[in-house]
């Protein structure tokens, strides 16, 4: 059996494990600083789209999070460079907060269609406006499919189900780009210089779900952000495996967790 690498890389998902909207999950800030305490870089990946990823720094930084614009990688920074790459005018089906992480990409006289989270847009007239787009031969691109997502006031429908909705109208099959797509964590972990064997993911039980559903590129640690964020732990196929994980993050980073915290 190979040697296990070094841990080298930490990618850890935002809403709903450091933070929940405008509220931090207890204890969050410090356990940040823990393992920033450690060799190991950090980098900070999330599938919102309700907000620009400048929006998003500046309500971590209210939160008293120490976290640069340049450590944080969006599901609508991959959208953005999928648009570019395809040459496409997109009909942006995201929250208006968002449109910032898209200035200057051309959406007069769309050819495609690009969905993420925006109930204020969700309603039948903008929905048959991307359906007659698809029909019409446009590429559907879905910022991410989660089928729901935490907010304070409890659990809410997220893009998935209005994604999967116009792949079912048109027979068109979406190109998905955020989490837990691989080329997603790719691109997370390029500027790290590490290889997915030497980075692991932090993430909430959705991350758990996401992962269930889809073969995980890296191991997963679950924070527990819906009630106390207790950690627990999953290999490739999810088995929950605290023990082991407890050892791969002391021997590989010498960053030792607590059970009952986050880290």
């Amino acid at each position: 059996m190979a040697a296990r690498r070094a841990l080298k890389a930490v990618l850890v998902d935002l809403n709903g494990t450091l933070h929940i909207e405008d509220a931090a999950v207890p204890g969050a800030q410090e356990a940040l600083k823990r393992l920033r305490g450690t060799s190991v870089m950090v980098r900070f990946v999330t599938n919102t789209t309700k907000e620009s990823k400048q929006d998003l720094l500046e309500r971590l930084r209210k939160l008293e999070f120490e976290i640069s614009e340049d450590e944080i990688f969006t599901s609508l920074t991959a959208a953005r460079s999928l648009v570019e790459q395809k040459q496409v005018r997109p009909m942006l089906l995201v929250d208006d907060r968002a449109l910032p992480d898209f200035k200057g990409i051309q959406t007069n006289d769309p050819n495609a269609v690009v969905i993420g989270l925006a109930p204020e847009h969700f309603h039948y007239q903008v929905l048959n406006q991307a359906f007659r787009l698809l029909l019409d031969g446009a590429p559907l691109i879905a910022i991410h499919k989660a089928r729901y997502y935490k907010r304070k006031d409890g659990l809410a429908l997220g893009p998935g189900p209005f994604v999967t909705a116009l792949e079912y109208a048109t027979d068109t099959p979406a190109t998905v780009v955020g989490k837990p797509e691989t080329t997603f964590f790719l691109e997370a972990l390029r500027s790290t210089g590490c290889s997915p064997e030497e980075a692991v993911m932090i993430g909430d039980g959705n991350t758990e779900r996401q992962t269930r559903r889809k073969s995980a590129l890296l191991p997963t640690s679950l924070a527990r952000a819906s009630r106390r964020p207790w950690i627990t732990s999953c290999s490739t196929c999810c088995e929950p495996l605290w023990q082991r994980n407890r050892e791969q993050l002391e021997t590989r980073s010498g960053w030792v967790p607590h059970r009952g915290k986050i880290f």
